[in-house]
């Protein structure tokens, strides 16, 4: 992407290091406490509370309603895929 100009390096950022800082992790990489699974409608109150929980750290964020979300993050095949993660 740096090399076609879609994105840029941040400033003082080796090339090596921004293409680790990007790398996407293989599910071995991961660990995760609890089940994992994709989103449900169901689920769509959590993780608005979640969301904004998490907008609470940002100065700038996107104000999505609870149905903005569901639209935004609902998995669609071949097009996103949300997956939430079940635990005690």
């Amino acid at each position: 992407m740096v090399d076609t100009g879609f994105a840029a390096l941040p400033h003082g950022t080796p090339l090596a290091r921004y293409v680790k800082m990007q790398k996407i992790h293989d599910y071995n990489e991961i660990s995760v406490v609890g089940t994992p699974r994709p989103m449900q409608t169901k689920d769509i109150a959590a993780v608005f509370k979640l969301y904004k929980e998490s907008c609470k750290r940002y100065a700038v964020t996107f104000k999505f309603t609870q149905d903005e979300l569901l639209h935004q993050l609902m998995p669609i095949d071949n097009v996103i895929q949300t997956l939430v993660v079940e635990n005690e």
